[in-house]
């Protein structure tokens, strides 16, 4: 596996919890996934462009699955 198909993790709180945003690049766009406690969730929308959109894609649904 090439650095471009890692995935970058990233601890962040959100409503009294930790949650675990990663993201990866891959040949066609970024790449993500959360972990929430038991819950994991992928990406089911397709890439995005820029790392930035893929975390704004994650933390969006996170936020939606805690709320």
């Amino acid at each position: 596996m090439n650095d471009r198909t890692q995935w970058h993790e990233s601890a962040l709180p959100m409503d009294g919890r930790q949650i675990i945003v990663r993201t990866r690049h891959l040949p066609d766009g970024w790449d993500w996934q959360v972990q929430m406690d038991e819950e994991s969730l992928s990406n089911e929308g397709g890439l995005s462009d820029t790392q930035e959109r893929a975390i704004s894609a994650a933390l969006h649904e996170a936020a939606s699955r805690i709320i």
